[in-house]
Formats: structure tokens, C-alpha cells, sequence
């Protein structure tokens, strides 16, 4: 038997029990275009700001933050935001922000594309902040060496540091609870 406890979800990704309990789900958004474009390998990105985590707790959904950094890339019908989150208490929750190209196209959206490569915190009231910028660790080494390419998407949160895997970027990072950023490992 299967029971549907979350439907109507806008590219679900990660999910985590949050310290509660809930169980919560990124949603990397949909093809809404709500802002710029800007040429990458594969087409156009351009800004949607429709990612979200949504909750289900106690029988209820609840979208808890939206408006969150994504992008729609209308020639490969392929969205990307909000990958994954993963909790350290009340108030710790971070979320990835992905890419999904080379990290130096970001500055082609204007000030909405310094959102995307990075490692985010969500507080309890849904506010979020930068925690750090993954994909700058591509642009500084590319450490697997090839064209450069960033995509933040899982993450472990710890207690005064977070991993972060780069799918764009082939490598595992880590970042520091001051928001350093360091190479673990590199994946061919």
C-alpha cells in the first residue's frame, strides 16, 4: 500500500526531518520566468524564483519559504535551485542553492546571480541568509580540472561546519562555521 502524504510539489529534491519532527521538502521551483536570461552551454537560463521547502507536519503542508533562488532553462526543460537541506537544531536549517554552469555566467542575471552556488541558512521565521558561496571554489581551483562547471546540491550540516557536495564541480566541500570553504574530496 502507498500513502501520499505530499503531492503538487514544484520539482521536489532533498528531505529532512526537521528537530521537531516535520518532515521537510526543497523544491527547486518551476518554469516561470520572472526576471533575466543569460546564455550558458546548453541554452538560456533564466531567473525564475520559484524555489521553495514546503512541510508536513501534524497531517498539514505548509510552504515555509518560497521565493527562494532558481533558474528555468527553457531548451533542456530543466530547473535548478534549492537541492537539498539538512538540520542542526531549531533555526539551523541550510539549504543549496544550485547552478548547474560555469559559476563566472552567474554575473550575466545582475544582482540575482550572486543567489545561486551557494550554501544558504533558513531561520525559524523563513528568512535566509548566505552562508557561503560553494561554487566560488570552482572558480578559485576548479579542483577536478575540466570546464568549469558548479552545481551545489547535497549537504550535511554539523556542528561548526557543513559538507556540501558539488555535482557540477565533481568534488565534496567543506564550509567552516565562519563560512571558509575547503576541498575534501575531488571525484573523477
Amino acid at each position: 500500500t502507498t500513502t501520499v502524504y505530499l503531492d503538487r510539489l514544484d520539482s521536489p529534491r532533498g528531505l529532512a526531518f526537521g528537530p521537531e519532527g516535520a518532515l521537510y521538502v526543497v523544491e527547486t521551483g518551476n518554469a516561470t520566468i520572472n526576471g533575466p536570461c543569460v546564455t550558458v552551454a546548453r541554452g538560456q537560463s533564466c531567473y525564475s524564483g520559484t524555489g521553495a521547502v514546503t512541510r508536513y507536519w501534524k497531517g498539514q503542508r505548509e510552504r515555509v519559504v518560497s521565493g527562494l533562488p532558481s533558474i528555468y532553462n527553457p531548451a533542456t526543460l530543466d530547473v535548478t535551485g534549492p537541492h537539498d537541506i539538512a538540520f542542526l537544531g531549531r533555526g539551523n536549517a541550510v539549504v543549496s542553492i544550485g547552478w548547474g554552469a560555469d559559476p563566472a555566467l552567474r554575473s550575466g542575471l545582475g544582482a540575482l546571480g550572486a543567489n545561486f552556488g551557494h550554501l544558504r541558512q533558513l531561520s525559524a521565521g523563513g528568512q535566509w541568509r548566505s552562508v557561503a558561496d560553494v561554487s566560488a571554489v570552482e572558480i578559485a581551483g576548479n579542483p577536478a580540472g575540466g570546464p568549469q562547471d558548479s552545481n551545489p546540491y547535497g549537504v550535511l550540516n554539523e556542528y561548526g561546519r557543513r559538507f556540501v557536495t558539488d555535482a557540477g564541480g565533481n568534488s565534496l566541500i567543506e564550509v567552516g562555521a565562519d563560512g571558509a570553504t575547503s576541498v575534501v574530496a575531488v571525484f573523477a
